[in-house]
């Protein structure tokens, strides 16, 4: 287990992410998913996961760490508050020493929030104001998508219910 880091298995898990055969990635990301340490600090290794995200090349790099942080999720790895509180841990930092070299931080940092969101991890507006600012700084920012935080506890087709509820609201009023 040396030389073994929640940023060396999402590389682990990016490689795999990218491969062409469907059947050949879902084996690769779950064997990444089954080799994560028990007893790994949950929200320090999200924290770190994002992080090394943003300093890879590739589009779909950013994707590739929200599945990585869904499937730990999923196999009960990391603890819904712990991925939370790594979430906001990685908004909340300033990445201003990231600016020179990643000139699109404030865009990667919306489509980390837009994925979370969409995997029923969304931070609630407060803690999620600082990555908004930092896109407003990026330059022509995308439109930063926060949700409604979610209430642990509650299951995950009660959260979907309220978001279908929440297009079918905007649909209404752009009619």
């Amino acid at each position: 287990t040396w030389g073994v880091s929640p940023a060396v298995l999402y590389r682990r898990y990016l490689a795999a992410f990218r491969i062409a055969g469907a059947r050949s990635s879902a084996e690769e990301r779950g064997y990444v998913v089954d080799s994560w340490l028990e007893g790994w600090p949950g929200a320090a290794s999200v924290e770190e996961i994002l992080n090394s995200c943003v300093e890879q090349p590739g589009d779909d790099t950013r994707h590739a760490a929200v599945g990585l942080i869904a499937q730990l999720l999923e196999a009960r790895k990391l603890a819904r508050a712990e991925a939370l509180d790594g979430l906001e841990r990685f908004c909340g930092a300033d990445h201003e020493d990231l600016r020179l070299d990643c000139p699109r931080i404030g865009a990667y940092v919306a489509e980390i929030l837009e994925g979370a969101a969409a995997a029923g991890l969304a931070l609630g507006a407060a803690a999620a104001a600082p990555a908004a600012a930092e896109c407003e700084a990026a330059g022509p920012a995308r439109r930063l998508l926060v949700a409604e935080p979610i209430v642990l506890g509650s299951s995950d087709s009660e959260n979907s219910k309220k978001k279908k509820k929440k297009k079918k609201k905007k649909k209404k009023k752009k009619k």
